[in-house]
């Protein structure tokens, strides 16, 4: 083989590992994994027939949204997700007007005080890169993914509203909540599971993305001005930079989200959605939330814990508004966050970039471990023979 041929192989081989090897768990983790998706996607843990996928979908970025609960229910009215609408037993279980009439919030009951208290509605939140953003749950009450697969279970699987364990629904098992815990940390964006800022904004760029606004939003972003850093920095940028003198960390904040219009009028009439009243306050409104991560969000509309904004610009206007600047978050920064309309969607911009997978434009497709392993292997044997014939040629 030629000097030149030889690098090219080296030069092949280094990037395929490069590639594979990042994303190749051991056999046996791989195989946790596999066993985690399919009880993700398929097990009912002898309840009403929802699984974690029916509100974790995946072409939903594991999310559920107001659009794909509508697109649902008029292909399959019946599916386990609208349970609370063909079952009289379970017609408590959510508020069907909040999930998919009224202003089509998208919204899931959530007893997160206690079966006993009154209830909270809340969206299916994204479970992108969840590796790094512990604790879990929008207000980050569990501490572990376990503990909220157990919880999730109890509050959405049941046949009754006893919740009578062993007859309305089947606990996980430990190896059950091992899978899927490794499964769900197994969800990255980007897909490789590699954050990189630099790389996903060279990559957005390179696909015609404003590399000048990109820049301006990204220095807005980590500046002193927006100060959005303070409480989005780390790997994914969901962890508190501990300049606000509360820690470090995925924390919780109350930002006075709740006070935001569309939460004074959801559109519904009768019980905890009358339009009379505003959306159910959580914890009589000073209730915190968890921080999440901002790597990917442009995939995760809308949002907020209540689905209350639809579009990142409004996302970014909010930290602009009176009632961001009226809340106890606000009231830890330094100063004011005075942003306008050109540096929003500046932000905005640099926000984009980091929603845009690079990993998907190298063309490579996902592999399992088995055959990333096998690729390597024949690669490195391809490379052995043509260095073989190379020899024989070259002593004839």
């Amino acid at each position: 083989m030629s000097a030149k041929r030889s690098r090219l192989w080296r030069g092949g081989l280094v990037f395929v590992l490069a590639w594979v090897l990042p994303q190749a768990p051991s056999a046996s983790f791989a195989q946790l994994i596999a066993q985690g998706e399919q009880l993700f996607n398929n097990e009912t843990f002898g309840g009403n027939g929802r699984t974690c996928a029916t509100c974790h979908v995946a072409a939903q970025s594991f999310g559920l949204t107001p659009a794909g609960i509508a697109t649902l229910f008029a292909s399959s009215p019946t599916d386990p997700l609208f349970i609370a609408e063909t079952d009289p037993v379970l017609a408590t279980l959510e508020n069907s007007c909040l999930m998919r009439m009224g202003n089509t919030r998208g919204l899931i009951l959530e007893n997160i005080d206690g079966f006993s208290l009154p209830p909270n509605f809340r969206n299916s939140p994204h479970l992108f890169n969840l590796a790094s953003t512990a604790p879990y749950g929008l207000s980050g009450e569990f501490a572990d993914l376990k503990l909220f697969s157990t919880g999730a279970v109890m509050q959405h699987f049941t046949k009754t509203m006893a919740r009578n364990a062993g007859a309305d629904f089947t606990l996980p098992t430990a190896g059950e909540l091992n899978a899927l815990e490794a499964f769900m940390n197994s969800i990255t964006f980007p897909a490789d599971g590699n954050p990189d800022l630099n790389r996903m904004i060279a990559f957005a760029i390179a696909q015609g993305g404003d590399a000048t606004a990109i820049a301006a939003g990204q220095a807005l972003f980590f500046g002193p001005q927006a100060q959005c850093s303070t409480c989005h920095s780390g790997p994914v940028l969901a962890d508190a930079d501990g300049s606000l003198g509360t820690g470090t960390g995925n924390l919780a904040f109350d930002t006075g989200v709740v006070n935001l219009p569309a939460n004074l009028d959801d559109g519904c009439s009768g019980g905890p959605g009358d339009p009379t009243l505003p959306l159910p306050a959580e914890d009589a409104g000073t209730r915190r939330f968890s921080t999440p991560a901002l790597v990917g969000v442009n995939l995760t509309a809308p949002f907020f814990h209540d689905n209350s904004v639809s579009s990142l610009l409004l996302a970014v206007n909010f930290y602009d508004s009176a009632e961001f600047a009226a809340s106890p978050a606000a009231a830890l920064l330094p100063a004011p966050i005075v942003i306008n309309f050109a540096q929003q969607n500046q932000i905005v911009a640099f926000l984009e970039a980091i929603s845009v997978d690079p990993s998907v434009g190298l063309g490579l497709p996902a592999l399992s471990t088995e055959a990333a392993l096998l690729l390597v292997a024949l690669l490195l044997l391809s490379a052995t023979l043509l260095g073989v014939v190379q020899r024989r040629r070259t002593r004839h």
